[in-house]
């Protein structure tokens, strides 16, 4: 029966990595007239990270493969979809790039403290930072749904839900930021074991 939880804790991290290209597909196909399916897709894969935490922690055992599949398959979807919004203009790259090199920190820490059998606590800035993201990329999906895209907006058509998106998308890099710069400290006991190598 554990097994069988964990299998399926592991096949719902799984559905949210193919979701990606889906989502991709949406938006890159015709945009923006496909943003509201894409958007439906997103927010049922960020969903998704919940159930499968969920699920592993009811079976109170996580394989090495969920524990992979748990860490990437929220920061290739969230990757992805940035830098397409990226590519269409909806986003600037700074705050991308921000997010994108955070969870590069974040990882490579994890991996050496792992590596060095050492542990770093979790941080609860770092579940909020994640959920105001997702909410700030639904929110610019469906502000931008079926409008134009800004390359081809003036300063005027600017809606007040797309103002709305991009002030949750600043809080989110302001998040991203502090739960950063959180974990690099309390990480800082991993820094100085690498300083002694």
């Amino acid at each position: 029966m554990i097994g069988q939880t964990v299998r399926l804790a592991d096949a719902i991290s799984i559905a949210r990595i193919l979701a990606v290209p889906i989502i991709l597909g949406f938006v890159l196909w015709h945009p923006p007239s496909l943003f509201v399916p894409a958007a439906a897709i997103f927010l049922i894969a960020a969903i998704s990270d919940l159930l499968d935490g969920y699920v592993a922690r009811r079976s109170g055992k996580a394989s090495t493969l969920g524990i992979y599949l748990d860490l990437v398959a929220d920061k290739i979807l969230t990757s992805c979809v940035l830098l397409v919004f990226v590519d269409l203009g909806i986003l600037p790259t700074w705050p991308a790039a921000l997010i994108i090199t955070r969870e590069f920190i974040v990882s490579g820490l994890r991996t050496v403290a792992a590596a060095e059998g050492l542990i770093i606590p979790a941080a609860a800035w770092g579940k909020h930072k994640t959920l105001v993201t997702n909410a700030a990329i639904f929110m610019l999906f469906l502000a931008f749904a079926g409008s134009e895209l800004p390359a081809n907006m003036s300063i005027s058509s600017v809606t007040p839900v797309q103002i709305f998106a991009y002030f949750i998308m600043y809080i989110a890099v302001i998040l991203t930021i502090t739960s950063g710069l959180r974990y690099v400290y309390n990480a800082r006991h991993v820094l100085f074991q690498m300083m002694k190598h």
